[in-house]
């Protein structure tokens, strides 16, 4: 698909509106649906934004819903089976096994996995994956895998460090020689420039001190620079090469904050560029 008509969504539910950007150029769309905390995936057989599970604004219950946006519209799903209403949990798309996952918050005990097939819910038990909560997890189409980190266990066991790997039919725990220390709400998201793994340590009730790649199953970190004033920079140091001429990137900064959106965070204005400009 051509860079300019690519089609991203970005869910932002919570107002009653989806953006999507096509050709750069964002668009809102209104839709009647209005979540918040549930996380979404694209399904790249099927053209679709797989969601499911999260708050309903209006009732501010957590619910069981399956939500597709397939470019125009949110479409709900009607599956024979579905996993329990809740939140906390992660959805990932497994393109290996064209499969969407969702594993851990309130919706998966221990052990529990839930499958969609584009049509149906399937529950897979006994897996060794223990409960977690708040995790951040991507999909590694190298190695085939869905990598998830950190999140919070069970009461009384506090912020996780554990890394777990899903093939498409077990969750293995992975020892790596380095690795971020515990922590929930941090996020995770494949480079396919480089093909890595990027993890951001976004950590609930401390500060952001750095930002880090898992490059070969060690994470690489990069140092922040904060001030008094609210502000923070982070070198990227980037490799003297004629092949990354042209190579355009984006970031967009997160914080946790109780004042912000939703009283949970607070975001940066976005910025786009291009190497060699």
């Amino acid at each position: 698909m051509s860079k300019t008509t690519r089609l991203i969504a970005l869910v932002l539910l919570v107002t009653g509106s989806t953006l999507t950007a096509q050709s750069e150029v964002w668009i809102e769309r209104l839709t009647t649906l209005q979540r918040y905390r549930m996380p979404t995936d694209f399904d790249s057989v099927r053209g679709r934004v797989v969601g499911f599970g999260g708050w309903d604004e209006f009732t501010s219950l957590p619910n069981n819903d399956t939500l597709e946006w397939d470019g125009f519209e949110w479409v709900q799903r009607d599956p024979e089976t579905s996993p329990p209403a809740g939140d906390g949990h992660q959805l990932i798309y497994d393109a290996a096994r064209d499969r969407t996952i969702v594993f851990g918050g309130g919706i998966c005990q221990a052990g529990e996995t839930w499958i969609w097939d584009g049509h149906d819910w399937e529950l897979r038990t006994g897996i060794a994956l223990p409960r977690r909560f708040w995790h951040a997890a991507t999909y590694d189409p190298v190695r085939e895998r869905v990598v998830t980190f950190g999140g919070r266990g069970t009461p009384g066991q506090g912020y996780l460090d554990q890394t777990w790997e899903w093939d498409g039919s077990t969750w293995t725990q992975m020892v790596p020689t380095n690795k971020p220390s515990p922590r929930e709400d941090c996020a995770m998201a494949w480079d396919s420039v480089n093909n890595r793994v990027l993890f951001s340590p976004i950590q609930a009730g401390s500060p952001v001190t750095s930002c880090s790649l898992l490059v070969g199953g060690v994470h690489v970190a990069f140092p922040l620079t904060t001030s008094g004033a609210g502000f923070a920079e982070v070198a990227l140091p980037i490799p003297h090469s004629n092949g990354l001429i042209g190579l355009t990137f984006s970031n967009q900064g997160l914080v946790l904050d109780p004042a912000g959106l939703l009283g949970l965070v607070s975001m940066t204005n976005g910025v786009s560029i291009t190497i060699g400009d």
